[in-house]
């Protein structure tokens, strides 16, 4: 930004860094608690994620995550304020499955068994 040349997209950094780093949309990871591989419900696509009765995104992809044992996909989210690591930390996020909702743990990293303590047990 010190620099004295005009370069593509100085504009727009110049707004990210007066107004944060956030980004109207970002894809997380995600993981539904309360459900198991036998009797699901499974996420598939296109689930819809809501945060304190409003629909903040949509599962984009998800299945079964045999190493985690976890329901686990990648989810879209969307905030006119922007998606914040803190606005995410907060929780509170819910996914609609076949007309029920379940509680939903999003993060931005990847879902991962850094011991590999679940594959061991």
């Amino acid at each position: 930004m010190n620099k004295n040349d005009a370069f593509l997209g100085k504009d727009v950094l110049a707004e990210q860094q007066a107004n944060g780093p956030a980004q109207r949309s970002r894809t997380l990871s995600c993981i539904v608690e309360g459900v198991d591989a036998t009797s699901g419900p499974y996420l598939i696509h296109n689930e819809p994620i809501w945060r304190e009765g409003h629909l903040v995104g949509h599962v984009t992809s998800g299945d079964w995550g045999f190493r985690l044992e976890a329901m686990v996909g990648l989810a879209s989210l969307h905030q006119d304020d922007g998606v914040t690591k803190a606005w995410i930390d907060e929780g509170g996020f819910e996914v609609q499955i076949a007309g029920k909702m379940y509680p939903l743990r999003v993060q931005l990293a990847p879902y991962y068994d850094r011991t590999g303590a679940i594959m061991r047990s």
